[in-house]
């Protein structure tokens, strides 16, 4: 919804042209949706299974928590590797769309936390809410582009996007709290923003070695991020093959 609203004002208030530059920066950030939507299959069955059982404060808080890490993680390579691929994939007419594209990563890495709280909302036959609060990060989008696009150009686009997701994640994690009690890591967000900021700084000043320092530095700080996760995967597929070859 917010994708279409955002091209639909980006071609109203400006031109096709620049339509176009932002649909191919949308291209690179909706990688992150893609990944989404595979996990989201299995996500709404697994949140309705534990939605009232036992420990459920628990497992909510640690998806969340995890989805959070993994996309932020995902996003961040995508964005310090993306100096070195974008001009070879990408034609000369359409060099401008580089510079949006860390804020619309960001975007849907909180697009993909919000949709988790979501599937929380699902999972409590709660439909009224996510619908609500959908439309309301909907029209703040809207709302910001309008104001904004006249001064910033396509930035305004981007930015209002990544201010409605923020706003949606906050939102949907407000109202979860009448049906469970969730941990969230703060100090880990916080964190991470600051690595991004850092990041994405390095990124706009466009200078080869200091991309590849930024590259190096990023991809030890995600291997770092997901250790945990890392370890619980591998001694899972362990124990798997230990039963297999039992059988």
């Amino acid at each position: 919804m917010i994708n279409v609203s955002d091209r639909t004002i980006i071609s109203f208030m400006i031109n096709a042209s620049a339509n176009g530059i932002y649909a191919v920066s949308a291209k690179f950030s909706n990688i992150l949706a893609s990944i989404y939507q595979i996990f989201n299959m299995s996500w709404q069955e697994s949140a309705s299974i534990h939605i009232n059982s036992e420990g459920k404060e628990e497992f909510f808080s640690g998806v969340l928590n995890n989805t959070y890490k993994i996309f932020f993680s995902i996003c961040l390579l995508l964005m310090v590797g993306m100096p070195f691929v974008f001009n070879i994939l990408i034609g000369k007419d359409y060099f401008d769309a580089k510079q949006y594209i860390p804020i619309l990563l960001l975007s849907n890495v909180f697009s993909a936390v919000a949709n988790v709280l979501g599937g929380i909302y699902i999972a409590k036959k709660d439909t009224k809410n996510v619908a609500k609060t959908t439309i309301t990060s909907s029209i703040l989008n809207i709302v910001i582009n309008l104001v904004l696009i006249k001064f910033i150009g396509l930035y305004a686009a981007a930015l209002s996007t990544l201010i409605s997701c923020i706003f949606l994640y906050i939102y949907r994690l407000i109202g979860v709290k009448k049906y469970i009690k969730l941990n969230v890591e703060y100090n880990f967000i916080i964190i991470s923003m600051i690595i991004y900021i850092i990041s994405v700084s390095i990124y706009y000043i466009n200078d080869f070695k200091l991309n590849i320092i930024n590259l190096i530095i990023c991809m030890v700080l995600v291997y770092i991020f997901n250790l945990n996760i890392i370890k619980k995967g591998v001694n899972k597929i362990l124990k798997r093959r230990k039963k297999w070859k039992e059988y």
